[in-house]
């Protein structure tokens, strides 16, 4: 049988202490960032619509494209150093091409024009072609990287859409950007 002085049982004990206060604080933060960094209840501007949401845009009977920033209150993005995108919804039953250019990318508040422009992808003159396989969808067309730290800009960008069937319509979409905030969920997250 093995016999311990009181010096190495004390050891022994803090030894088992620690382990234990060491499983319970990873465990808190395993809980914590679950809570902190689960989903968002804030859908992202980039996630497909469902058919009803589809048809609410669009009508029962129209199609064309529609631009997430066209109607409504503006989109805010929080400029977090990665790559944000934005796009259309298409609904069609004729058309199966679209060509998206880029016209203008413009700051209406915030930073300047010029700085606005150097975190675009998608430049002015950009041009996209989209054959559809199916009668509708979501398409990525406006990438940017804003850097994290901005001010609150505001921006315009003006968007032809032309169909293979002629047709050349021009969407203008607004959206903000905002730096972002300094939180806790941050720091967890």
């Amino acid at each position: 049988m093995l016999s311990y002085s009181k010096m190495e049982r004390k050891t022994i004990i803090w030894i088992i202490v620690g382990v234990v206060f060491f499983v319970i604080i990873l465990f808190g933060l395993i809980f914590t960032r679950s809570v902190f960094c689960g989903p968002s209840i804030v859908p992202q501007i980039d996630q497909p619509l469902s058919e009803e949401e589809i048809n609410k845009l669009f009508g029962e009977n129209r199609d064309g494209v529609t631009c997430v920033g066209e109607d409504g209150e503006p989109p805010t993005i929080v400029a977090d150093g990665n790559l944000q995108m934005m796009g259309c919804y298409i609904k069609t039953v004729n058309v199966s091409e679209y060509n998206f250019t880029i016209n203008k990318i413009e700051s209406l508040k915030g930073a300047s024009t010029g700085e606005v422009k150097s975190w675009f992808i998608t430049k002015e003159g950009d041009t996209r072609t989209i054959r559809l396989s199916d009668h509708q969808g979501f398409v990525s067309i406006i990438k940017l990287n804003p850097p994290k730290n901005i001010l609150p800009t505001a921006i315009k960008v003006e968007l032809y859409v032309a169909n293979n069937n002629g047709e050349v319509i021009g969407h203008e979409i607004l959206f903000n950007l905002k730096k972002q905030e300094f939180s806790l969920k941050n720091i967890i997250c």
